[in-house]
């Protein structure tokens, strides 16, 4: 099946709450995982990884580290035979916490949520 799916990113802790959907659709690799394309400073053509890099992807992001206190909202849509969006197929966040020395959980987290270890 050649199936593809039009990826959407969702910034959702800034206030103008942009967006970026990957240029083309994404294909599949034979395990179903998305193939997200990465420029490869070694050859002059784009290759194909799962793993999608939101720090090279994303216009607005020019350092890793800008990231850190973020939350993306990833959308995973159905393309139609007509080359359009379909129905929505999958829809996770992601969360990127600074690091543990400068994170510091609201106060009204429950204890069992909080690391005590100390790691």
């Amino acid at each position: 099946a050649n199936r593809r799916f039009i990826v959407k990113v969702i910034d959702e802790t800034l206030r103008s709450r942009p967006e970026f959907t990957f240029p083309s659709a994404l294909a599949c690799d034979h395990a179903g995982f998305l193939l997200f394309p990465r420029k490869d400073p070694f050859q002059a053509h784009a290759i194909k990884t799962t793993v999608m890099s939101p720090a090279d992807d994303l216009p607005w992001v020019s350092d890793p580290r800008q990231l850190l206190g973020h939350m993306l909202r990833v959308q995973v849509f159905a393309r139609t035979p007509q080359l359009t969006r379909g129905p929505l197929v999958s829809e996770r966040m992601l969360h990127f916490r600074p690091p543990a020395d400068a994170y510091h959980p609201p106060a009204s987290a429950p204890v069992n949520y909080l690391n005590t270890s100390g790691s």
